[in-house]
């Protein structure tokens, strides 16, 4: 790795990333960044959702289904103060035209999230009811939940891999029921009805870089730095350890980890291009992603932002970043050129110019000179003697 001793230029750079990919500890939005690197993934590269599907719901589909975004945003009525209001959830697509899928991120373990993720599953369960109420018998209306599941990106390594919470409400017995229980006095007979409803839980540092290669999970590469926050915390700059040399091996140790980390995740790239299962753009968005992932991780620490920037700034280009490149030299030199002939075309007309005053300030200097010589002529010619 690089020496991470910043220069002037390296460390106005560095300011520069740290004020657009370092968001405030407390801002609102802190978690927006990972979803938007997932929303980036589906829409850049749809197909890397399969696997994770599969390992989740255990649902295969072909590589050239059709995977499709779905409307987030759900209105929804506060019963006690009648307030109208509106939920989002994180990321909804559906595939093969028919299953809806549900993710949502969550940074640390909450198990409240099933209260939230049930809503959303609600929601778009009316939603859909509503849309296909004009094809659907009476008294026939199917409630279809998404299938949903919880990234949860950083920690609950010894939590249960499902969130569950029970369900129970009234329901009708039906006419089998209400014989066998003796009890015809009323046509109105209900029962509890109890059940569960549980969400997968996805524990993202669970899985290891070669769990990643063998499940073909690449889509969780972007969220694998959030492991290391403790150590970007850890030492801040140097100030978290009164023993200098201490804090010096501890910031070498971390590098070191962090290009092992690197290493092994271009590695494992590398083996799914010659798989045919990634191909060079896709790398190049997936290490992108990664970049900015790892650059929200160690903002706060200058020295291991440093190494991040080093270790992570593009060495091989694309083929189709080489045509790029050079079309816009070629480009610029051509405007170079042009720039240059309009120069010269400048100076050719100011020497036009100049030469056209020129010519008629020595047309002028040959008619004053005619002039003065005509007058010199004149004036010596010889008198005529008068008889």
């Amino acid at each position: 790795m690089q020496n991470s001793t910043l220069s002037t230029s390296s460390s106005s750079y560095i300011a520069k990333l740290q004020k657009e990919h370092g968001l405030p500890d407390k801002i609102k939005t802190e978690a927006h960044l990972w979803d938007e690197i997932l929303k980036k993934e589906i829409l850049e590269l749809p197909f890397l959702i399969l696997p994770l599907i599969r390992e989740i719901h255990g649902k295969q589909y072909p590589a050239n289904v059709s995977i499709e975004p779905v409307g987030t945003e759900y209105s929804v009525e506060c019963p006690v103060t009648k307030q109208i209001s509106s939920i989002r959830s994180d990321t909804t697509i559906k595939i093969d035209h028919s299953d809806i899928f549900h993710f949502e991120n969550q940074r640390r373990s909450d198990p409240m999230m099933i209260f939230r993720v049930f809503e959303y599953g609600s929601q778009l369960a009316l939603t859909v009811a509503v849309m296909g109420s004009k094809v659907q018998a009476e008294n026939s209306f199917l409630l279809k939940f998404p299938y949903s599941a919880i990234l949860l990106l950083e920690g609950g390594l010894k939590q249960s891999n499902n969130l569950t919470c029970s369900l129970e409400f009234p329901g009708m017995k039906t006419l089998e029921e209400s014989m066998l229980s003796k009890t015809d006095e009323s046509k109105f007979i209900t029962r509890v009805i109890h059940a569960k409803y549980s969400v997968a839980l996805i524990k993202v540092q669970s899985y290891e870089i070669q769990d990643i290669y063998d499940r073909q999970l690449y889509i969780l590469i972007p969220f694998m730095p959030i492991r290391f926050s403790r150590l970007a915390q850890a030492g801040i700059n140097g100030t978290g350890c009164s023993d200098v040399s201490k804090a010096t091996q501890d910031l070498v140790d971390a590098k070191i980890q962090l290009t092992k980390f690197y290493h092994d995740i271009i590695l494992i790239l590398n083996k799914a291009t010659e798989d045919g299962f990634l191909s060079d753009s896709d790398v190049k968005i997936i290490l992108i992603l990664l970049r900015k992932a790892m650059i929200r991780v160690f903002y706060k620490n200058s020295d291991l932002l440093s190494e991040v920037i080093n270790m992570t700034a593009p060495v091989l280009e694309l083929e189709w970043e080489t045509i790029a490149r050079l079309e816009k030299e070629v480009a610029e030199m051509g405007s170079a050129l042009a720039e240059k002939d309009s120069a010269l075309a400048q100076k050719d007309s100011a020497l036009a110019q100049k030469d056209s005053a020129l010519a008629q300030k020595n047309a002028e200097i040959e008619k004053w000179r005619a002039l003065a010589l005509g007058k010199s002529q004149t004036s010596k010619r010889p008198k005529r003697w008068r008889r």
